[in-house]
């Protein structure tokens, strides 16, 4: 076997060696044909080859009873290179989640004046011009949470973020942390609670003096691109009431009576990446030319009294304790101590009176009285009196309740007060700078101030003529000069100053004296910001609230432009209450007959003309709509919706001014919704065959009464129809000739 195995070996290396002659090329091809077997017992990586073919390994046991602490740092790395191992990392690793952002990212920056400036004026018209350079970016960010939210409209988020914001506040009052971690985010959250604790919030939404809306929208990245967090500022112009109690019930902040009206940016975030992400409240931007708010009642922790000492002998009682006796150690009689305490800390305005009396009795004049007020801050508590002082230098002494003067005393009175001095407006003037540099000098005299007017005004009716008329025209100046707010004004609607007509006098007399320093404007602005535009029939007595006699009123004291805002004002007001009038109608399902003679009665008893209220038709009975988003459909649609309310329509465009004021509405209607853009034709279409607006309407506002917007992409829709209107006007005209 051995032979065999060896000769085919021998004949194998015979056919590899190179031949020659004529079998050549047969014997190389039997060697190229030539069937090799491989071993298949060999590992796929030759690597360890060389320990492999060891019989035995020789291995390095490491020690384990090694102590590291003994070792030095260089001992260490290299028996961990020895070992294979890797140096540990200095830090841990741990996943986290991002719920909000730190900031706000690009925040919005109010234009200055916004909520009092006009839109007509040149200041006004810069600031929508800058608004509308500025909205580019925001519309590609509400294109971007449009991408993530289909449903995300400006308007309609408009509403819900008020709903949290009015949410917020009272989870807020009612010290709810659980729901309030909800609604607003971790940014907010510290901040909202600082400093709630032992405090007592009442807090009330009173109304929207604007409608809520969106003025900024952003996006933005965070880690990676696809992790995205939106922002929206929404603007809130409202009226609200916030009153704030310490621990022991003492009001710190504000007033639960009165309202105050409040612009407010407030920022709400949602991240709009994450499937389960809300709009939450993030934070709230304060303008730099926003006033500062009114600090707050400082409080203070009284110590306890001490416990009552043994009776002290008689001929310790008169006996008083002075520095020097402390310093020299004598004995102390520190029930003494204690009594004097209380002496001092007993309330004693009337003490406090005759002191002020007595320093202005020395003054020679008003220089000297300002020099005096001045001064005397330092030795009397202005702090703890100030009322009191107020009491002083309006009326000369203290008022009791009625308006009369306190009595008791040597000194009860003096007459360096506004009643004493001459009623001239220069007079008035120099006894203003007085309460204005007291006032400067001692911040604190200011809220003071405007509680002591809200009490004084109440107590004109215990006052002379005379005395009224310097009041007035004092009042009148605070105002200007921004001592008081004009809200304290509404104090003056009291049934017991009205019914005698002493609450419309002064209230007119404060108007004509501010209307003297200021102007028309500033006093319609004062009138606005005071509320008291829409209230100054509540001042008229009783037997005599009628808007003729305020009308009367008002133009014998030149006063015709407040009446005129008055006029606007119910006008509003009265259009509110039609609009809502028409709502719950349709919402209780009344007939369309009982619907027309409600909104008849509605705008005959408040003077609406029909070319308003057909404005006001249109507009409710579009908003009642829920429209489809695709352009193709929300034509169909409105037209559906419309043809239902046709009979209402026609019984308010009885003339051809009500034609057109309808014509302008759905046009201006048409242009702000983009959806409804190509719908206009076939909406005026409806309305002409329907009989809602006529045939001569319609070329009249073809030709000269259509409105600048969207005006040629309108015109160009409506061309083809008024050609056919014009051609079938041209043939009745043949017809009629023939």
């Amino acid at each position: 076997m051995a032979s065999i195995t060896s000769i085919s070996r021998i004949a194998v290396k015979f056919l590899q060696l190179p031949q020659t002659g004529f079998l050549a090329p047969c014997l190389q091809n039997v060697a190229a044909q030539q069937q090799v077997r491989h071993r298949r017992t060999k590992h796929w990586d030759p690597k360890w080859k060389r320990l492999r073919k060891e019989k035995f390994v020789k291995m390095e046991i490491p020690n384990l009873n090694e102590d590291v602490k003994t070792m030095s740092q260089d001992e260490i790395k290299s028996r961990m290179k020895e070992r294979g191992l890797l140096p540990p990392r200095p830090w841990l690793e741990r996943s986290f989640h991002i719920s909000c952002t730190g900031g706000v990212f690009e925040p919005y920056i109010p234009p200055e004046g916004d909520g009092k400036m006009s839109a007509v004026s040149k200041e006004g018209a810069k600031q929508k011009f800058e608004q509308l350079e500025k909205k580019t970016k925001s519309m590609m960010a509400i294109r971007k949470i449009r991408s993530y939210d289909d449903d995300f409209e400006p308007p309609e988020f408009a509403g819900y973020a008020q709903d949290i914001y009015i949410d917020t506040h009272n989870t807020l009052a009612a010290k709810n942390k659980y729901k309030l971690r909800e609604i607003v985010t971790e940014r907010a959250y510290p901040e909202l609670i600082h400093n709630v604790s032992d405090k007592t919030i009442h807090w009330k939404f009173l109304k929207s003096l604007e409608p809520p809306r969106v003025v900024h929208a952003r996006c933005t990245d965070v880690i990676s691109k696809d992790n995205i967090f939106a922002q929206v500022t929404v603007r809130f112009h409202s009226q609200q009431i916030l009153a704030i109690y310490d621990r022991f019930g003492r009001l710190m902040h504000g007033s639960e009576t009165i309202a105050k009206d409040c612009l407010e940016y407030v920022v709400f975030e949602k991240h709009v990446s994450n499937e389960y992400g809300v709009w939450r409240l993030h934070e709230k931007i304060i303008p730099d030319w926003m006033p500062p708010k009114s600090p707050a009642y400082i409080t203070y922790r009284v110590d306890d009294e001490p416990p009552k000492a043994k009776e002290e002998k008689p001929e310790e009682a008169g006996k008083e304790v002075t520095k020097a006796d402390e310093v020299q150690g004598k004995p102390v009689n520190n029930n003494l101590l204690y009594e004097k305490r209380d002496e001092r800390e007993k309330n004693d305005p009337t003490g406090f009176r005759d002191a002020v009396i007595a320093g202005l009795e020395t003054a020679e004049d008003l220089e000297g009285i300002s020099k005096f007020l001045d001064i005397g801050g330092n030795k009397l508590d202005y702090r703890r009196y100030g009322e009191v002082l107020f009491d002083i230098l309006i009326a000369g002494g203290l008022l009791v309740p009625g308006g009369s003067i306190s009595q008791d005393g040597e000194k009860p009175r003096t007459d360096c007060c506004i009643f004493a001095a001459p009623e001239d407006m220069e007079s008035m003037r120099n006894h203003e700078q007085i309460f204005t540099r007291l006032m400067r000098r001692y911040k604190y005299l200011e809220k003071m101030f405007e509680e002591e007017m809200k009490k004084v005004l109440i107590f004109i009716k215990g006052f002379t003529p005379l005395e009224r008329l310097k009041l007035a025209r004092m009042t009148a100046l605070w105002i200007a000069n921004a001592s008081i707010p004009p809200h304290v004004l509404l104090v003056l609607n009291n049934e017991h100053l009205t019914k005698d007509g002493l609450a419309l006098e002064f209230l007119v007399e404060v108007f004509v004296t501010f209307k003297q320093e200021k102007g028309t404007a500033q006093l319609v602005t004062i009138l606005r910001k005071g509320g008291l535009d829409q209230r100054l029939l509540d001042f008229l007595p009783i037997n005599k609230r009628s808007e003729e006699h305020l009308k009367a009123v008002f133009v014998e004291k030149d006063l015709a432009d407040i009446f005129k805002l008055h006029k606007a004002q119910a006008s509003q007001e009265a259009k509110r209450e039609l609009t809502q009038l028409l709502i719950d109608d349709i919402n209780d399902n009344k007939t369309t007959k009982d619907i027309i003679n409600d909104i008849k009665d509605m705008s005959a008893k408040s003077n609406i003309p029909e070319h308003e209220v057909i404005g006001l038709v249109w507009a409710t009975v579009m908003s009642l709509g829920e429209w489809n988003k695709k352009e193709e459909l929300v034509a169909e649609q409105a037209l559906k919706h419309l043809r239902t309310y046709t009979p209402l329509f026609e019984a308010f465009t009885s003339t051809n001014r009500s034609e057109m004021a309808l014509l302008l509405k759905v046009q201006e209607f048409c242009y702000e919704n983009m959806n409804f853009m190509k719908a206009f034709q076939k909406i005026v279409l409806l309305f002409y065959k329907t009989e809602v607006v006529s045939e001569d309407s319609i070329l009249k506002w073809f030709k000269e009464g259509h409105s600048n917007k969207g005006k040629m992409h309108f015109l160009e829709q409506m061309k083809q129809f008024i050609e056919w209107l014009q051609n079938a006007e041209e043939e009745s005209e043949s017809e009629e000739e023939d």
